[in-house]
């Protein structure tokens, strides 16, 4: 593996211009592996917040930044899909989804909305116990006591730490931009610590 990256050989999702300049930050180790975008693009590229990598440094270490309930201080952390960006200072919150072309973009929240987030099942497994333990699109783990389908997604709150199964039916009628209705939700599901 290189430490640096090209412009022109990033991944299509990252919204950065291709012929401007030859390199740009690679994405570090993180949710969503490569094909997260760095947080430095989004604050730099994207937001237009900072001019450069030491004033993103600088903004970073101030915990102005919250990715999915967490002070980021990573300016190479890879943000991915479905994952809440907020600025406390600002008091702005966004969402990250894929626009029609493919490349992640930042849709703009409010507050309440922001202490949510979707996931994506991929897979699971049975653990000891008599759990079956779901992972999720961003490699994050949860625990339920009965088999779903990994066709289902999940809404997971950022606070309290628990997790709301949404039913397989109504997960292919609906459009991930849309909010879900909270009666939709069947089922409760825990975050391992």
């Amino acid at each position: 593996m290189t430490n640096h990256q090209k412009r022109l050989s990033v991944p299509k999702s990252w919204p950065v211009e291709r012929k401007t300049e030859t390199f740009t930050v690679k994405a570090g180790a993180g949710p969503h592996g490569e094909s997260g975008v760095p947080l430095l693009i989004l604050l730099r590229d994207v937001l237009g917040y900072v001019d450069n990598r030491k004033e993103a440094r600088y903004a970073l270490n101030q915990d102005n930044v919250v990715i999915n309930g967490e002070a980021e201080s990573d300016e190479e952390r890879p943000v991915g899909m479905f994952d809440i960006v907020a600025f406390t200072e600002r008091e702005e919150y966004y969402r990250v989804f894929p626009d029609e072309g493919g490349r992640l973009t930042l849709t703009p929240m409010d507050e309440e909305s922001a202490q949510s987030k979707l996931g994506k099942i991929e897979g699971k497994q049975h653990v000891p116990g008599g759990d079956v333990q779901l992972t999720l699109h961003d490699g994050q783990t949860l625990l339920v006591e009965r088999t779903v389908s990994t066709t289902s997604a999940t809404r997971l709150s950022l606070q309290t730490r628990t997790a709301k199964l949404l039913p397989t039916s109504s997960t292919k009628r609906v459009h991930w931009q849309q909010q879900l209705p909270d009666s939709t939700l069947d089922e409760s599901a825990r975050l391992p610590r």
